[in-house]
């Protein structure tokens, strides 16, 4: 018979007791009807097959065995308790299941129930090696993002020096967008290869294949070579890194989670407050040819790193046995957090791609341009940090909609007002601080609304969500500014807007989390 490794994390402590029936004991052949939790302590069979499960302390209809784990199994995890309150009870316990396979119900056979139970491992330890873990999540957001924030450097130049005349805002936005969608939409189909060759192994692949696009671009000849290169092959290989870090930090913190993921994603911001200024000095000393090369070596090194640090804390597949995604687990909160990812991204990259080329409407140096991106990009670095503590603090569906909402203001209230430095650097602090807010709360939202074990499936699918906005997003700003004759407003209020109805939906969320209670904290 095989064994089933299974903890189901506890989340109401009232119950004192857990009706199970048909267990045997291996010595005595004994039966019987239910075990007390000081039993479930102790219970030791020895000569026999055992199996370890996890149990919730939740009311429980007496049932089968099968029934009844399977119940367990699909049960709400710690995010049912109230926000910031530690679960009291978290214990495993070894029970013999020789006798669930001949049950008198043919449906809770055991082979029938082991196909249903995600096989885990114990608590989070919300510490140890899990902070290596978030150390290689950070690097690679600092690499992956922080090449695609500086973005806008490339534009500028592409635009009105090496491709001068053959293209447009509209055509040139797709090769940095194409990257961005292509990073985040092609998570949904690692999953099986996540399965297939491991976390290690996939990020291997893109630390070889991201670098190689920014190396390739620098041989080009022509404006398709860089859709090709800068653009998809780069998008591909930040996938292969991205989609399988993210997911790690969550597997190995619980109660700091937000905190955990808000440092690992702060790594972008950091990356485009290093890499954008740098990108600058060495295009305007190097040429734009070896600033590529030297980004590509830069890049198989950090990704090195963090592929080396990176480590699952489940050895084995979880959920769904490599499926990229599970039909069951939609729900209305779901497509609400999938509505949300489509429209937030709309407008998110709009003001890191046009604010090189507005800051010198208004007079500005590039050199001062690329530090209005930093300083946009610091703030979102040091924002996701303090982000992901307030949402362990104060709710993480409340923090998503007061940050999400908070960038479309600071659009539509500071930025068409910034005509010159010391506005345009507090719309980049506000921006910056929670502009990027939803990228950090992406996976602790999405955990707690399908249950940290269904994270890695679904979270695929939620950032797949993004793809027509990282797409289209600042390729239509691109166009509405165009059509509005060069004027940028009507493309800062496209970027505001889009937040503002993506809060919206958010609020939406937070509704229904609170039981109809806006005011809750969730």
């Amino acid at each position: 018979m095989t064994n089933i490794n299974s903890l189901i994390k506890c989340t109401w402590p009232q119950l004192s007791a857990i009706s199970i029936l048909h267990v045997s004991m291996a010595t005595t052949a004994e039966r019987r009807s239910s075990l007390d939790i000081s039993d479930l302590k102790t219970l030791h069979m020895e000569g026999s097959q055992q199996t370890l499960i996890g149990y919730e302390l939740s009311p429980i209809p007496t049932m089968s065995l099968a029934l009844q784990v399977a119940q367990l199994e699909n049960m709400e995890n710690d995010s049912t308790l109230p926000v910031g309150t530690e679960n009291p009870l978290k214990k495993s316990v070894t029970l013999d299941l020789e006798a669930a396979t001949d049950l008198p119900n043919g449906n809770d056979k055991l082979e029938k129930m082991t196909s249903k139970i995600s096989i885990v491992s114990q608590a989070a330890p919300d510490g140890g090696y899990g902070w290596f873990v978030v150390l290689a999540a950070f690097l690679v957001n600092f690499y992956v993002w922080g090449v695609s924030y500086g973005w806008g450097i490339y534009q500028g130049l592409y635009l009105n020096d090496v491709y001068k005349g053959q293209t447009s805002t509209l055509k040139i936005a797709f090769i940095g967008t194409s990257a961005n969608a292509v990073l985040t939409s092609l998570g949904l189909f690692l999953t099986p290869i996540i399965n297939r060759i491991g976390y290690r192994g996939t990020m291997a692949i893109g630390t070889i294949l991201a670098p190689l696009g920014l190396v390739l671009a620098s041989f080009s000849t022509e404006l398709w070579h860089l859709y090709i290169t800068q653009g998809i092959l780069f998008g591909i290989g930040g996938a292969f890194v991205f989609s399988p870090s993210i997911a790690l930090p969550s597997q190995w913190f619980d109660k700091h989670r937000g905190l955990a993921t808000g440092m690992s994603v702060c790594g972008s911001g950091v990356g485009g407050l290093a890499l954008t200024p740098l990108v600058q000095f060495l295009i305007e000393n190097v040429g734009y040819r070896a600033t590529l090369r030297y980004m590509a070596i830069i890049g198989v090194v950090i990704l090195g790193i963090a592929t080396f640090l990176a480590k699952p804390r489940w050895a084995l597949k979880v959920g769904n046995d490599g499926k990229m995604f599970d039909k069951s687990l939609l729900s209305k909160q779901l497509w609400i957090m999938l509505f949300f990812g489509f429209t937030v991204t709309f407008g998110y990259l709009v003001p890191y791609f046009l604010m090189p080329s507005y800051a010198i409407s208004i007079g500005l140096s590039p050199a001062t341009g690329a530090v209005v991106v930093g300083v946009m990009s610091g703030f979102n670095a040091a924002a996701r940090i303090g982000l992901g503590y307030t949402a362990d603090r104060f709710g993480r569906v409340n923090t998503m909609f007061v940050c999400t909402l908070l960038a479309g203001l600071a659009c539509l209230l500071l930025w068409t007002f910034a005509n010159n430095l010391g506005v345009l650097m507090a719309f980049a602090v506000v921006y910056g601080g929670s502009g990027g807010g939803f990228i950090s709360l992406f996976p602790v939202v999405t955990a707690d609304v399908v249950g940290v074990k269904n994270l890695s499936n679904v979270l695929g699918a939620v950032y797949a969500s993004n793809v027509f906005g990282n797409l289209l997003g600042t390729p239509l700003a691109g166009a509405i500014y165009d059509a509005a004759g060069g004027s940028y407003i009507p493309a800062m209020i496209f970027s505001g807007g889009m937040s503002v109805i993506a809060a919206i939906s958010m609020a939406y969320l937070k509704y229904l989390r609170g039981g109809g209670n806006f005011w809750k904290m969730v």
